[in-house]
Order: C-alpha cells, then structure tokens, then sequence
C-alpha cells in the first residue's frame, strides 16, 4: 500500500486499503520488522530497552484510513478525506504509542487541508491550531516531530499562509532522522528515513 501511495497509483492503493484493513479487522494489526530482518535481532533488542516494545511493533489500525486520506486530497475528494482522516484521529485517540501520536499529526494534518480547500478557513485553522498543540513526547519524536512540522507546513500552505508556513518548514531536523534511522534499524541496511520525512519537506 505504501509503495502505490509513493508511485500515486491511487486505482491499485484504495484496493490495497481495503485488503489491508480486512487484515486488520482479522486481528493482523501490528508489523514486525524482525520477520524480514532476522539480522536486526540483536538492534531491536537495544532499541526495544530505549524507546519501549511497543514504538518497534507499531500498531497499524489506522494505516488504511491514513492511505485512503492521502488519496482522495490528491484526487479532490475533499469530503471522503474528512471522513477518512476522523476515523484516523479517533483510532490515534485510542493509544499513547508513537504511531497513535503519528496518526493523530497526520490526521489533524489531512482535516486541515481539507478543510481549507473546501473554503471552511475557520475550521482548517482549528485543526492546525490543535495540531501545534499536539504533544510530541520524545519516544518516537525523532520520526513524529518533524511529520508533525510538514503537516503544519502544509496546512498553512493550503490556506496560503506562506509566512505562517515557512518556520516549521525551515527547521532542519538531520540529527533526528540519524537518531530515527539508528533506532529502526535503517542505517544498518544502509537506508534512511529521508524520503519520508526529509525529501517532502524539502518539496514543500
């Protein structure tokens, strides 16, 4: 799903979501990297006593509505994203992980620019309020503050609030994606988080 979400095959992703959620509904709600990277053992151990079990086997749920969001903003269907991205914040809500923190940035994020390119500028700018207050707390922050900085970037570029815009978008966040690569196991695969986090907000 996330590979037809980066290559904006949204015909194949939005059946991808589908299947994936039935998956969920089945009780298949985590990922687990060590069944792909039995190699990475001995760092997820290290990693698990640092930031907690449960930032390294992260809960799912949400992923299909998140999938689905980014679709129908890119295809202009600016309802079904508010419908996706509620359902998202409700699931974030349910948790404390670092992924239902990061559900809930993206979430706040996708109402947002929704919200303003359907000309509701008070509620966009309601969301985008709530999304600055957002917590981040440090287990998980390397990868979920700067998300939550590109999707404040981006709602306020939806609204056309270019200065509002820029200082979240120009912090540089290069020392968290080497702690956020370290702590996943990127770096030992020669890999990084940078087309996730970096490239995006180096675009917008």
């Amino acid at each position: 799903c996330l590979a037809y979400s980066k290559l904006k095959r949204y015909d194949k992703l939005l059946d991808c979501a589908d299947r994936l959620e039935a998956n969920i509904r089945g009780g298949d709600t985590r990922i687990d990297a060590r069944e792909d990277a039995p190699s990475l053992a001995a760092a997820f151990a290290i990693s698990s006593l640092i930031v907690g079990k449960d930032a390294l086997l992260p809960d799912v749920s949400a992923s299909p509505h998140m999938f689905r969001a980014e679709a129908y903003l890119e295809l202009g269907n600016y309802q079904r994203v508010l419908d996706e991205a509620r359902r998202g914040l409700t699931l974030g809500a349910s948790g404390t992980s670092p992924q239902h923190v990061l559900y809930k940035a993206l979430s706040l994020g996708y109402l947002s620019v929704a919200y303003a390119l359907l000309g509701e500028i008070n509620k966009a700018e309601n969301e985008l309020e709530t999304l600055e207050t957002l917590s981040i707390p440090y287990t998980g922050s390397a990868y979920n503050e700067p998300e939550k900085m590109n999707a404040l970037g981006r709602g306020y570029m939806a609204l056309k609030k270019y200065d509002k815009a820029l200082p979240f978008l120009e912090k540089d966040y290069s020392a968290f994606r080497s702690l956020a690569d370290m702590l996943v196991g990127a770096s030992a695969r020669g890999k990084s988080t940078f087309t996730a986090v970096e490239l995006p907000r180096q675009f917008l």
